[in-house]
């Protein structure tokens, strides 16, 4: 229920912001789009006063300096480290793009979303903590990317769009709404739900570059109008920050036990968790070194290309 109850939740959340300021549109932060290099990305993790914040405690800058938990008082907290990374979109393209099963893809995204929260909460920060991360502004923003993702894979794969758990079923009730899975399947479906995602604005030199990939005029590196159109929204830049080749890449580091261990669920529950998340930490491993193989491949092969023409290329060719 995670994927359709955080839309659900979302949908609400900016329906209420509309009531104190009609032109609110909610964002998103596309964290996959520098996941090498988060910290470069200034606008969300800096100081200024349009910015959300940085670490260390109590958050003393940023808009949200200041802030506190209506409940208890408490500030917003975080604690994420002098560098980190987090999935970047060149490793989870295969699954938007490519994966024809929704249970795969949804538990690959969900353990993303479990990565970012624990990376940019730390120890003790509100992000880290269920029960306390919406405390922090960008929990809205991440949870909006992770749905964004939902809305591409489903964009991609119309026929099974409403596919759900096989041990589920969409008629199920979701807490706190009262309202059936089924309702919050499709986001740009009618009714309350009108709501589409836009691709992130830093990612004009990523379509141009898959665009040069299209052109590419040997046939074994052509790349298709409709297999451009799928990479459109999810940006492929080079990941590393700098360079147009393929340095070597910063692991994704595994969620901690003692974050699962402390969820709020039963020990079967939990148990099932773990297996869940490993799993799909061991599914994303392979995929990357299957991208990562690919891309060094067709750089070798084709020494005029970069790295966003390799990246196309590869997702362009991409079976699970």
């Amino acid at each position: 229920m995670f994927l359709p109850w955080h839309r659900e939740m979302l949908r609400r959340f900016e329906a209420a912001l509309k009531e104190i300021d009609p032109s609110v549109s909610l964002p998103y932060y596309d964290w996959g789009f520098d996941g090498q290099t988060p910290l470069r990305n200034t606008a969300v993790f800096g100081s200024g006063s349009d910015a959300f914040g940085t670490t260390g405690g109590c958050v003393t800058n940023g808009f949200p300096a200041g802030w506190t938990d209506a409940t208890d008082n408490a500030c917003l907290r975080r604690n994420y480290a002098s560098s980190f990374t987090f999935p970047d979109n060149a490793q989870l393209a295969p699954f938007v793009i490519s994966s024809g099963n929704f249970e795969s893809f949804a538990n690959q995204v969900e353990t993303a979303h479990n990565n970012v929260h624990v990376t940019i909460g730390g120890s003790g920060g509100d992000m880290s903590n269920v029960n306390r991360s919406p405390n922090d502004p960008l929990f809205y923003l991440h949870h909006a990317n992770i749905d964004r993702l939902w809305y591409r894979w489903q964009k991609n794969h119309p026929a099974i769009a409403k596919q759900y758990f096989s041990t589920a079923s969409v008629n199920d009730i979701m807490n706190g709404f009262g309202i059936p899975v089924s309702d919050a399947l499709i986001s740009d479906g009618g009714g309350s739900y009108c709501i589409q995602y836009q691709p992130y604005s830093a990612s004009g030199d990523v379509l141009a570059a898959t665009n040069r990939a299209a052109a590419a005029s040997s046939n074994d590196t052509q790349i298709t109008q409709a297999q451009i159109e799928k990479l459109r929204d999810i940006a492929v830049a080079n990941p590393f920050g700098t360079g147009d080749k393929l340095p070597a890449r910063k692991p994704v580091q595994p969620i901690p036990d003692d974050w699962i261990n402390n969820l709020a669920m039963g020990s079967e529950a939990i148990a099932k968790m773990k297996t869940m998340i490993r799993k799909a930490e061991a599914d994303l491993a392979a995929v990357t070194d299957k991208l990562d193989r690919g891309v060094e491949k067709f750089l070798s092969e084709n020494p005029d290309k970069v790295y966003s023409d390799a990246v196309a290329f590869v997702l362009s060719r991409w079976e699970f």
